[in-house]
């Protein structure tokens, strides 16, 4: 993976890094990368291919309703290992390679994307903060042709977990693109 140093998410997160109103702070940020493999990645992948070698992974797809049973789609080796990568350069340090496939789930459209998004960042979100962040995504990866994962990390495993109120971690994957948008956001209470 290589980080993708761009004009328009610096931009942007400069907007994101810090929002506060009377009770939270919201911290949020996008960044980009491709998925080109460096040794370190080649190893993280050869470890995951021996792990899963005899298994079929699947992830989970969120369920429209609370009663309704939930969805599990395969979810290639390949695949994990590009968001468990992405976990890694954003996160140097700490070690993603053993997080189980069941943290992950599709997102299953960009509507639900946005509402995810929307959700962590309730208080703190305006709508011409809604459209710019879709306005950069679409031009970084274009998300209709991107598939959208989301990070659910079990309790303890999450990073930078201390305090918070909600969070939220997406990638918008294209493999056509060679590119991966991580975006994170996470609300903690203020402190007087």
């Amino acid at each position: 993976m290589k980080f993708l140093q761009l004009e328009q998410l610096d931009t942007l997160n400069q907007q994101l890094s810090f929002i506060e109103n009377s009770d939270s702070r919201m911290f949020a940020r996008m960044e980009a990368y491709t998925i080109k493999s460096s040794h370190t990645d080649k190893k993280l992948l050869q470890y995951l291919e021996k792990k899963y070698s005899d298994q079929a992974l699947s992830i989970s797809l969120p369920s429209l309703s609370p009663h309704s049973p939930q969805l599990l789609e395969p979810l290639s080796t390949k695949t994990l290992f590009y968001l468990l990568s992405t976990l890694n350069c954003v996160y140097p340090d700490y070690d993603f390679q053993d997080l189980r496939p069941e943290e992950f789930q599709k997102v299953p459209s960009c509507q639900m994307a946005i509402h995810l998004i929307q959700q962590c960042l309730y208080s703190h979100f305006t709508d011409n903060m809604s459209n710019e962040i879709w306005t950069v995504l679409d031009e970084i990866v274009d998300t209709i042709d991107s598939e959208i994962y989301q990070f659910v990390p079990e309790p303890g495993r999450e990073p930078d977990a201390e305090g918070n109120l909600s969070s939220v971690y997406l990638f918008f994957f294209n493999k056509k693109l060679k590119r991966v948008v991580f975006f994170t956001a996470r609300t903690v209470r203020c402190f007087d």
